[in-house]
């Protein structure tokens, strides 16, 4: 005989483990159901024993009963995992038909069998829904509804029927649903209806006197759909609910009671987070809005109103909010109706647009004003005697601007301080160049015509984009002035950039101080230069063509270069009879013959300094065409390998013609040997440096070339490192 087992078995995961035992008997794997449920309560696997992903195996004894379940992973911390015997089938597993049949194994198994269904049976009852010991099963039936598996009742709520014995099937889920919104809308009739009988009756009460009145009830439903994933608790809907009493919320059809979640302007909170999968639909209704409408009344008239706000408040439950609200509103009604019992008065005639005051304090009287407001929005006052047409006045403490003039972007362009001091957010703009603003403290500022003064306005035409113009008054005073107080311990003037961060200026003791800068800045017009001091402390001047010179560099110059032939591609060296000593150079386009120079860097070197070949000196038998000579710089520091070498920097100076007359000698146009920073392949040249150089007839580039040998005065070329 098998021992009493639990069919089912629950374990929490620590994240440790994926081996689970049982002690029940299965024959097969479909026998058994494992249930998986995360920390909140979401059940996350409902399988039978053949699952082979969430399952690595299962192992089980089937005939002592018994197993163990291995999962694919470990189970998670505070996860709860359940192991439960899925049934044990109503089966006859042995035929006792002979003699030979009741063997006692044979008879062990058998009830072991009917005594695990049994203990299965006894289980799944304890667990079951049943009726209460008190009630007789003659009295209800707990049978359910025979078309509960019909297509048509999908979604059905289970009821009791109308006579207590049974149960019956009752409307649907969006019946429910909807059943709030034709309540509101029932509740709103309703109203109205009682406001319409309360006003009829009056009329008749009152036949001198005609009244209408109308109740209207207004709002809007909104209704935003979720579906939950197992951990958010928050939803965001589209209207923003007064409370929770405004809002009605259900969970895959079910409704959720109103403690079981809170409202926070938009965002629902539920307590706990609705199951993956879940459906979640938010009915959410603004308040309705309901106007009693009085035209002329008289107390009679105010009285029926308040019996039909009674009416209402009776017709509805304790619970029904909306109808109370109604009757709170008729009431209100009423009670403003009695009070506006009395005329409003006015004057005879008035001006068309003109904006009405009260008339004394009694708020009956109305009277005309000088102030009109036209239809296209626009406000205009004519006192009609000498008074201050506007006066703005700030409240004790206030912090607000008097007053604010603003674009038709709503940006303000004027504003009054509350102490009332003027501000301009774009500036201040003198339209007529006569005009002059005196400041009566210790100086004065003109704002005047075109001989003297600050022009504001007609600068952009003398100086082009100027904006602000300092004219001359005489002829033997400085124009600008910038005087220090006595003990100045500030800059004179200071140019700063948008961030005020300060670029250059005057100190106190006059003397001119800009901050350095990495790179060379951008260059200036023609005929122009720009002054910079570098993150070394050296200043320098950049021209229009960008190119830099260190001040106080008398040239540049570091030194002469040693030239010499490198192998047979070398070019023709020669000794004229004019005594000049040239290097020949052919117009062969296949071949780029070379020649080879070499010097150091002087200690005189400023770092970051453009290095050039100036000064070279050329002349052909040719009267036209064009030539090209190019170098190739490469940069030798000390600890790097002499035998290799390294990458080079290309000039990039372009061709240039000979001259009309034979043999007459042409200065070659300036050729660099460096970036306009000073680096030979992104590498800086600095003092000590070897450069080598190699200067060649780039005749396959050349066009119109010169059909003739080129011949180059190679000791005529002057190594700077500026203009």
């Amino acid at each position: 005989m098998r021992s009493t087992f639990e069919p089912v078995h629950e374990f929490i995961g620590l994240n440790n483990l994926a081996e689970y035992d049982f002690d029940f008997k299965i024959t097969n794997l479909n026998q058994l159901r494992i249930i998986e449920m995360n920390a909140d309560g979401v059940v996350t696997q409902d399988i039978d024993g053949t699952n082979a992903v969430y399952l690595s195996s299962v192992e089980f004894n089937a005939t002592a009963g018994g197993g163990t379940v291995i999962l694919a992973a470990n189970l998670p911390e505070n996860w709860r995992l359940f192991i439960i015997l899925n049934y044990d089938e109503p089966t006859q597993i042995h035929s006792f038909k002979n003699k030979g049949d009741f063997t006692l194994s044979r008879i062990e198994a058998a009830l072991d069998h009917v005594e695990g269904g049994v203990q299965t049976a006894s289980w799944l009852a304890q667990r079951a829904v049943g009726l209460h010991p008190s009630v007789a099963i003659a009295d209800f039936n707990p049978a359910l509804p025979l078309d509960i598996a019909e297509v048509d009742n999908v979604n059905r709520v289970l009821m009791t029927n109308d006579a207590h014995n049974g149960w019956e099937l009752g409307p649907t889920a969006t019946n429910i649903e909807e059943s709030e919104t034709f309540a509101l809308a029932a509740a709103a009739s309703a109203a109205a209806a009682s406001a319409a009988a309360a006003t009829s009756a009056a009329a008749s009460a009152a036949a001198a006197t005609s009244a209408t009145t109308a109740l209207s009830a207004t709002g809007t439903i909104f209704v935003d759909r979720f579906t939950g994933d197992g951990v958010d608790v928050t939803f965001n809907t589209t209207p923003t609910p007064s409370s929770e009493n405004a809002t009605f919320i259900f969970i895959d059809g079910v409704y959720k009671q109103k403690d079981s979640y809170s409202v926070a302007g938009v965002t629902i909170t539920f307590s706990v987070a609705p199951a993956n999968g879940a459906i979640i639909e938010v009915i959410t209704y603004e308040t309705f809005d309901r106007t009693l409408v009085q035209v002329i009344a008289d107390a009679a008239l105010a009285s029926q109103v308040a019996a039909a706000a009674s009416e209402v408040a009776a017709q509805s439950s304790e619970n029904d909010a909306e109808a109370s609200e109604i009757a709170a509103a008729a009431s209100a009604a009423a009670a403003a109706i009695s009070a506006a019992s009395a005329t409003m008065t006015g004057p005879v005639s008035s001006t068309a647009n003109a904006l009405a005051r009260w008339n004394g304090t009694t708020g009956q009287a109305i009277k005309n004003s000088t102030v009109t407001l036209g239809d296209t929005g626009a406000i205009a006052n004519t006192p009609t005697a000498d008074v201050v047409p506007l006066t703005l006045r700030s409240p004790v403490g206030g912090s607000s601007n008097l007053l604010e003039l603003k674009d038709s972007g709503g940006t303000s362009a004027m504003f009054v301080t509350p102490v009332g001091n003027i501000g301009f957010s774009n500036g201040l703009i003198i339209a007529n160049s006569n005009s002059s603003i005196t400041n009566s403290g210790s100086g004065t500022i003109s704002f005047s015509g075109s001989t003297s003064g600050i022009d504001l306005v007609s600068a952009a035409a003398v100086l082009g984009t100027a904006q602000v113009l300092v004219r001359s008054a005489v002829t033997n005073s400085p124009v600008f002035a910038v005087k220090a107080m006595a003990s100045q311990t500030s800059s004179l003037t200071e140019w700063t950039d948008s961030s005020n961060a300060v670029l250059s200026g005057v100190d106190k003791d006059g003397v001119l101080f800009a901050l350095e800068r990495a790179s060379a800045p951008a260059s200036p017009v023609v005929n122009t230069h720009k002054l910079y001091v570098n993150t070394a402390g050296s200043w320098f001047t950049v021209n229009s063509s960008g190119v830099t010179k260190a001040l106080g560099g008398g040239g540049g110059g570091v030194g002469a270069i040693r030239w010499y032939l490198p192998d047979s591609l070398g070019a023709a060296r020669e000794v004229l009879d004019s005594g000049l000593e040239v290097f020949s150079f052919t117009q062969d386009t296949l071949t780029e013959q070379r020649l080879f120079g070499m010097f150091t860097v002087p200690a005189s070197y400023i770092a970051g300094i453009q290095m050039f070949l100036k000064k070279g000196k050329a002349f052909a038998n040719a009267t036209s065409g064009n030539f090209l000579f190019k170098t190739d710089a490469y940069i030798f520091k000390q600890d790097v390998n002499g035998s290799t070498t390294p990458t080079g920097y290309v000039s990039t100076n372009a061709q240039q013609a000979v001259d009309a007359s034979a043999n007459e000698i042409r200065t070659i146009s300036d050729i660099d040997l460096t970036s306009n920073t000073g680096t030979i392949n992104a590498v800086a040249v600095a003092a000590g440096d070897t450069i080598l150089i190699r200067l060649k007839r780039a005749s396959g580039t050349e066009t119109s070339q010169v059909n003739d040998d080129v011949k180059l005065l190679a000791d005529s070329f002057e190594l700077v490192t500026s203009i």
